[in-house]
């Protein structure tokens, strides 16, 4: 009897953080597939198209999908080959930023200019950072989150001026979150779930660039890492991730399929839809009030998803 009871108190737990809800998918519209299958690389958004740089095992591949044409065009490589970077776009330009070699953080930044199809070097970041975010707040790019070469430290945001080419070092987040999401919603930063020692969150946290100073905010329904998020008419939306701290001996999923949306007006997170598929390591893109998955894998520590791109109108 102790057993039973035992093994029914897991299932709860498991429950617990892998919550099912009855959600179909008939929202979700499949789209035109990647020239190149791809996981851990970001996605920046420029006059309605969608760029993304990278990916697992150091690829330097950079591609561009343009949403009013369903068509994907190769561009020019990147300078260096990077997985978990940090991409985002400012004035008619891509800005990509660290990302791992060989599981190694790098600093090295670079700036893409669409209208000569170039690369050029920036600044180095401070500190070498990957499995990070890049935001852009007013005339500033700020780094979030991600690890640097002491992975047991929260490592600091970092502040960087397109105008000047100089970066800031400010206040980091109160834990390391590394493979977090993170947004700008209201003009303020949020640093969303993520994990730390192969522990993921919940938890939320908002800084303010005015104040310099970091909150707690509202926590996910789902603990999860490896996944992405985007604004989208106002609300904060998170598809995805993976979990492993509640998968002992792989006993439970490990890559989650659910999406979530944070809605100002009741200050709640709410579970709203499943993807078609369960999908870590995967950019996200909100193009004309549509949410766009692209790429990323079934799979931790692989690329099974044939990059495939999903749409998504709330």
């Amino acid at each position: 009897m102790q057993k039973i009871r035992f093994l029914f108190i897991i299932a709860l737990s498991v429950l617990a953080y892998f919550p099912r809800p009855s959600y179909g998918q008939a929202d979700w519209k499949e789209v035109r597939s990647m020239l190149t299958a791809r996981s851990e690389m970001p996605a920046a958004v420029l006059d309605s198209k969608i760029y993304v740089p990278g990916g697992f095992g150091g690829l330097d591949t950079f591609e561009v999908y343009d949403v009013a044409t369903d068509t994907w065009e190769t561009l020019a490589p990147m300078p260096a080959g990077r997985d978990h970077l940090m991409a985002t776009s400012y004035e008619g330009k891509i800005y990509v930023f660290g990302g791992f070699v060989r599981w190694q953080p790098q600093s090295t930044a670079f700036v893409y200019d669409p209208t000569t199809n170039e690369w050029t070097a920036l600044a180095d970041m401070p500190e070498n950072r990957a499995a990070g975010v890049a935001v852009v707040v007013d005339d500033f790019i700020y780094i979030v989150g991600g690890v640097s070469d002491d992975e047991s430290v929260a490592p600091p945001l970092l502040r960087y001026d397109p105008t000047q080419d100089e970066w800031t070092t400010l206040a980091p987040t109160s834990v390391v979150r590394d493979h977090l999401a993170a947004v700008v919603l209201d003009g303020q930063i949020w640093a969303i779930g993520g994990r730390s020692t192969g522990v993921e969150y919940h938890s939320v946290e908002i800084f303010d660039p005015e104040t310099g100073i970091w909150e707690t905010g509202p926590s996910l329904n789902v603990a999860r890492a490896g996944f992405n998020a985007a604004v989208i008419d106002g609300k904060i939306f998170a598809a995805g991730g993976e979990v492993f701290a509640v998968c002992p001996n792989d006993a439970c999923p490990q890559t989650l399929d659910t999406v979530e949306a944070y809605d100002p007006e009741t200050e709640l997170w709410e579970i709203i839809t499943q993807m078609p598929v369960p999908l870590h390591g995967v950019p996200i893109a909100s193009v004309d009030n549509a949410l766009y998955v692209l790429g990323g894998s079934k799979e931790a520590g692989a690329i099974l998803n044939d990059g495939r791109v999903f749409v998504y109108r709330p």
